[in-house]
């Protein structure tokens, strides 16, 4: 049951630009283990990107912009996804525009609007009045289906006859680099480009001189991505990334290195392990050593330093394509998928 009191609390904290109560309160995601829905509750991730990004924001009409190099399954897209969510939730008149590197990237968005809109009380009990009787919220929108790339909220009232009334619209639209009208003929109140780092360099200069053309000076911009090497210095994050630190663009330049992101750890005896490094201890490689010394190197325990290094070895043995990576390194002895010992 939610509580009627903090629920209009939340919602008016959204309508302001920081929606985290009203995310955690109202929305919905599956259970990784029973996929049954429940309440969104952020991880230690997200709740790094809404503190260093959205809830840096005092007001909404105020311009923001940040730029944020990560690293991948940082869960950034669907932290970003459920900010964008919840303000045109609460929030009438509310523009979006959400770019991704193809639109097959657009798809998973799209599915989480679709379990969030689905999924929120039409009507929730807010108090008493002075006779005892309950005073409702109840949910005068409506969600129109995807048109296209478009998904459009509708703020009305019920009238005397019963009939809704709409009197305002908030959207966000949905698309790629790919689509050369990205952008054009439109105004947005935000703008969310995911995985800036993947996008074609080319591609990405036409549609950055479409969107920037339209968006007006309060529009608050979020880039994020992991980096591409196929793209390197050419991809739009990195140029925005960039200017942003060196304070030749106005923003925010984070860094979410892959250390600060508790889940990448391997423990004792992971498959994925190579087998120099199943072993609760290792003989650290110079580079790791240096890594320990890094300024937002996070406090750990010993087992809990072992544990991210010996999945740090695995991500890069990964990229190098090598046989352990693949877990393969114990083959015709028993498992392929695991190690023998």
């Amino acid at each position: 049951m939610i509580d009627g009191a903090r629920y209009l609390a939340a919602v008016r904290e959204s309508a302001k630009g920081k929606p985290r109560e009203f995310t955690e309160m109202v929305l919905v995601i599956p259970d990784q283990e029973t996929g049954q829905l429940v309440p969104m509750r952020y991880n230690a991730n997200q709740e790094w990107f809404y503190e260093n990004t959205w809830g840096t924001i005092e007001e909404f009409n105020e311009s923001w912009a940040a730029a944020l190099v990560k690293g991948r399954k940082d869960t950034a897209t669907s932290g970003s996804d459920s900010w964008a969510f919840s303000i045109c939730y609460c929030r009438p008149n509310t523009h979006g525009l959400v770019l991704a590197d193809s639109d097959e990237s657009n798809v998973e968005s799209q599915r989480n609007w679709d379990l969030w809109w689905n999924n929120i009380p039409e009507r929730i009990l807010v108090g008493k009045d002075e006779n005892g009787r309950e005073i409702w919220v109840t949910r005068t929108m409506k969600g129109s289906p995807w048109n296209t790339e478009r998904r459009t909220f509708s703020f009305g009232r019920i009238d005397a006859a019963g009939q809704y009334q709409e009197e305002a619209t908030s959207s966000c639209t949905f698309t790629s680099v790919r689509s050369i009208r990205t952008g054009l003929g439109k105004s947005f109140d935000f703008f969310i480009w995911h995985e800036a780092g993947k996008s074609d360099a080319e591609m990405s200069k036409t549609a950055m001189a479409n969107i920037v053309s339209g968006l007006p000076q309060r529009c608050k911009r979020f880039y994020e991505g992991t980096p591409d090497f196929t793209q390197g210095q050419r991809s739009p994050l990195y140029a925005l990334y960039q200017g942003m630190k060196s304070g030749r663009l106005p923003g925010r330049a984070l860094m979410r290195y892959w250390f600060l992101n508790q889940y990448n750890r391997l423990g004792v005896g992971e498959w994925r392990a190579s087998r120099e490094r199943l072993g609760e201890e290792f003989k650290l490689l110079p580079e790791e050593e240096r890594l320990l010394l890094h300024a937002e190197w996070p406090l750990l325990s010993h087992a809990e330093m072992f544990d991210m290094m010996r999945w740090r070895d695995w991500k890069v043995r990964e990229f190098e394509g090598t046989p352990e990576a693949a877990g393969r390194h114990d083959l015709g002895r028993g498992d392929p998928g695991r190690n023998e010992r």
